[in-house]
């Protein structure tokens, strides 16, 4: 039976109101349709019955009828024949689920009046007991209350005691959404709002960890939960990997959780002590103690050589909802004490947010500073500033203090910058500087401006009817720096520089211009490190241009070019004057082709194809009469060489790929991949339309053969000046030429070399090719199979990358759990970078060699481990530069991380935790450094 009630205030009349709300409602009201096989003949119910009940409670003292109980007499004598014909079946498998009987509107009147609660009740047995004021609900029983819904085997209400009793399979959902449950018994005294559940299990969501709770469970008030006897974890087995066991616990809802005094149970083995546990459960950021963070060799210390560490002691203050501060405190003992302060704000209407970070040391080598600025702010739609500000008072001291290894290797860097966005163009204005560690230099652009024109269209018109001079294109920018340089042992300087440049295209035919201003003031230094009077060089240099693309046969293009260009300069020795270059004209031509052969296949390939792509360029620049004694003066454009001789110029430049076509079979069409091209599709769809398949089979979608470049090879541009042949020097101006390497047989495979071409100098040198650089970088990863290192097909196995990260992603116990996948049933997702590179010079030149290799490598033996390493090894040196080993055991609901870092100054540190994912803060460490 299902009955919803009206309770005024009152023990007493709570109790008749209870009983008047077995007939509030046309559904409630309804006689049962008898059915000897799923509903007791004693469970039917008439509305002649339920008047012979209401006239029984007239009968009591009248200070115990209400003016309520008065209305639901009168409905049910108004309403007799309609409900005569009504019925209600609730069956068994259906009392526990499913909404309650729709509320008519006399219980919705009664509803209304002051001083009433609704309590909705049912059971497959339903026992009202009148002079003891008892209720009884037996057979998946429920009662709900106030948003608190009760559901167990049996509940048993006393009215006179004001005490409810629920037995068996008890389930108690909070209007908090929190559920508890027990298979034992609760006792809830209503008047004293007090009850005990025994061996009961609560859960509570602390945000995004599910923690779980055992014990004799006392509501204490709404929101609080009290517990003796308890335990708890967050480990969502049914029998869990590990519990904190308590002798009391207090729970009070998104707020707190504290227990005491507590012990660490891994499996049924104490293993751990602790005084109290105490786990904020509020959401959201709030303030509070940062807890240390510390070793056990901090604690007790095993040798008298190492150093105690305490780190991240300290306070956090959440402002409001966009602003927090922290400060900090760090010591290491006989090295140093640090003092780190932090500032955040983030205002989402305004589009801002920053940060400002403060760090303090203070050590026997002297004190040291470090401050770090960030902020990001859109000014409006337009307009936007960025600016990132890093500070290090002393670079020797941030070294020797730093453990991590790219601390030794980087730069301080500083850059600010606004861009806006005018309806003509763009401008974007900033600022930059940058500290080598060591000191030795340190270079500042203030400011850099650059302003672009967006493209102007002239004369536009649609593609179709466009004729010569419609369509025209015009766009221009504007530039300035200033970059000022100084150095320890070096000469400083300063460079100031600007230009702007136009182009306005026709058709095919391009107008170029662009000029450029150019400044560099040094101040040099003597041996005794005393700054020498400055030397300023003034040169202002422009030039224009016109180019013509003509289409030919196929890909190729030919592109004549003409262009005038002219220079002046100022110094010192020019006595602060500007002088003029000789101009120079130059007249040329680029030619750009592909060129194919083809090769039988072999293998798996039917056919190779080599292309090449070479590109010529041609200039050609008369000769100039440059005055002599300008050609003497130092800096003077040209001043080196033959300033004013003639130039006939051809550049070569070469691409090759070598390419094969791969052949696949034929598939289904229904099973396509996404990525067929529209013309596969609608030769599919013409195929079907035609009846070509009326037997019933399916169509299959054209072959499509699969094309995998072997090997591309991008060559540098040589550059040969036949004029110099008069001269008697040789024609190849190049000293140099570089390859790339690409295949798609070993993906992630890059090889980069450099060749010096001559030996000597001057009219002795000879053509003698000399490897001098060669750069190398292959990665694979665990979406790979063997077929897909060597670009022949796909494995049908792939698994996402594991990206290094601070803490290991949780996996599932597979002894647990067990697998879905095969392939995770054994090592995970693994990655491998290898960079390898190499600098040298002739052995006549005395220069020296040096090889180093970098790697970086994450797998993940199995589905618990994980491991990473990063290494930097000198082939030369023989021996590290940098290490770092992270390994990470998924312990189910405990990270286990072991952690070994070797900076390239020698700094080590050795690091093992054990934590809690639940809980970070329940850890665990033992940490060994050395500085």
């Amino acid at each position: 039976m299902s009955r919803a009630s009206v309770f005024p205030g009152g023990a007493d009349l709570a109790f008749l109101a209870l009983l008047a709300g077995c007939f509030a409602g046309p559904s409630a009201l309804a006689a049962q349709e008898r059915d000897d096989d799923d509903v007791p003949p004693a469970r039917e119910v008439a509305v002649d019955s339920l008047l012979d009940r209401l006239e029984a409670i007239e009968a009591l003292p009248d200070t115990l009828l209400t003016d309520s109980l008065i209305a639901v007499r009168d409905s049910l004598a108004a309403r007799r024949d309609s409900l005569a014909q009504e019925t209600y079946r609730t069956r068994r498998g259906e009392l526990s689920g499913g909404d309650f009987p729709e509320k008519d509107a006399l219980f919705e009147a009664l509803a209304r009046e002051a001083g009433y609660e609704i309590v909705e009740y049912r059971g497959e047995v339903v026992r009202v007991g009148v002079p003891r004021q008892r209720l009884e609900l037996e057979g998946r029983a429920q009662l709900n209350r106030a948003g608190d819904v009760l559901v167990a085997d049996t509940i048993r209400y006393l009215g006179e005691e004001q005490f409810i009793v629920a037995r068996k399979s008890i389930e108690l959902l909070g209007s908090d959404g929190n559920t508890t449950t027990s298979d034992s018994i609760l006792y809830y005294d209503v008047g004293r709002l007090r009850g005990t559940l025994f061996d009961a299990e609560s859960s509570f969501d602390d945000g995004g960890n599910e923690w779980r709770i055992f014990g004799n469970v006392i509501p204490l008030a709404r929101d609080t939960v009290y517990a003796t006897s308890a335990a708890f974890t967050s480990c969502d087995l049914e029998e869990p990997h590990y519990t904190f066991r308590a002798g009391e616990l207090k729970m009070v809802t998104r707020d707190v959780l504290v227990a005491w005094p507590v012990v660490l149970y891994i499996s049924r083995v104490p293993v751990f002590w602790l005084p109290f546990f105490a786990a904020d459960i509020r959401q959201g950021r709030r303030s509070g103690i940062i807890p240390p963070r510390f070793g056990v060799n901090d604690i007790v210390q095993t040798s008298g050589q190492t150093s105690r560490n305490i780190s991240d002691f300290g306070y956090y203050w959440a402002i409001n909802d966009y602003l927090d501060a922290q400060a900090t405190l760090d010591w290491f003992s006989g090295n140093y004490t640090r003092v780190n302060g932090a500032f955040r704000y983030r205002f989402l209407k305004q589009f801002v947010r920053g940060s400002v970070l403060y760090s303090q040391s203070f050590s026997d080598q002297g004190d040291n500073l470090r401050l770090q600025v960030g902020h990001d702010q859109e000014l409006g739609l337009n307009t936007t500033f960025r600016a990132s500000v890093n500070y290090v008072q002393d670079t020797r001291i941030f070294q020797d203090q730093s453990i991590n290894p790219t601390d030794q290797t980087r730069t301080i860097d500083s850059d600010v910058g606004l861009n806006h966005r005018f309806s003509f163009g763009n401008l974007q204005a900033s600022a930059d500087r940058r500290q080598e560690l060591d000191g030795s230099e340190t270079a500042t652009t203030l400011p850099r401006v650059n302003l672009s024109i967006l493209p102007i269209t002239l004369f536009g018109a649609p593609r179709g009817s466009a004729g010569p001079f419609n369509n025209i294109t015009l766009d221009a920018s504007t530039r300035y720096a200033r970059r000022s340089v100084t150095a320890d042992s070096a000469a400083d300087r300063v460079t100031t520089t600007g230009g702007g440049n136009a182009s306005l295209r026709i058709g095919n035919l391009n107008l170029s211009s662009r000029a450029d201003i150019e400044n560099v003031e040094t101040t040099p230094q003597d041996s005794l490190f005393q700054d020498l009077p400055s030397e300023t060089r003034t040169t202002l240099s422009w030039n224009t241009g016109a180019s013509f693309r003509i289409g030919l046969v196929g890909s190729t293009t030919l592109s004549p070019t003409a262009s005038l260009s002219g220079t002046r300069f100022r110094s010192e020795d020019t006595g602060g004057d500007f002088v003029s270059a000789p101009g120079r004209a130059s007249l040329g031509a680029g030619l750009t082709t592909d060129v194919y052969g083809f090769l039988p296949g072999f293998g798996p390939f039917s056919r190779i194809r080599h292309k090449v792509s070479p590109r010529f360029d041609y200039a050609y620049s008369p000769a100039v009469e440059v005055d002599s004694a300008l050609a003497a003066i130092p800096g003077f454009p040209g001043a080196a060489g033959a300033a004013g001789a003639a130039t006939n110029t051809l550049s070569i430049g070469l691409n090759q790929t070598f390419e094969a076509k791969l052949g696949r079979a034929e598939a289904p069409a229904d099973t396509a991949e996404a990525g067929d091209d529209a013309e596969v599709g609608a030769a599919a769809a013409s195929v079907t339309a035609a009846g070509a398949f009326v037997d019933g089979t399916a169509p299959t979608r054209p072959k499509r053969d699969r094309i995998i470049q072997l090997l591309g090879i991008r060559t540098s541009a040589l550059r040969f000046d036949f004029e110099r042949a008069k001269r008697g020097e040789p024609v190849l101006v190049s000293d140099r030429i570089d390859n790339s390497l690409t295949s798609d047989l070993l993906s992630g495979l890059s090889i980069n070399l450099s060749h010096d071409l001559f030996e000597g100098s001057g009219d002795e040198r000879r053509f003698a090719p000399f490897l001098t650089a060669l750069s190398a970088s292959f990665s694979l990863s665990s979406g790979q199979g063997l077929a897909d290192i060597f670009g022949l097909g796909s494995s049908g196995r792939t698994s996402p990358a594991m990206t290094p990260t601070t803490s290991m992603d949780r996996y599932s116990d597979p002894e647990i759990y067990g697998s879905a996948d095969p392939f995770e049933e054994g090592a995970g997702p693994w990655n491998l970078s290898l960079n390898y590179g190499m600098q040298r010079a002739r052995p006549e030149e005395g220069g020296a060699e040096s090889q180093s290799l970098s790697g970086n490598l994450s797998f993940r033996p199995t589905t618990s481990w994980s491991i990473r390493w990063n290494t930097q090894y000198n082939l030369t040196d023989s021996e590290f530069g940098q290490n770092v080993i992270t390994l990470d055991r998924d312990l189910h609901d405990w990270l286990a991380s072991f952690r070994f870092a070797r900076a390239p100054n020698g700094n080590t540190i050795f690091q093992v935790s054990i934590s809690l994912k639940a809980a970070p803060d329940v850890r665990t460490e033992y940490q060994q450094r050395t500085n």
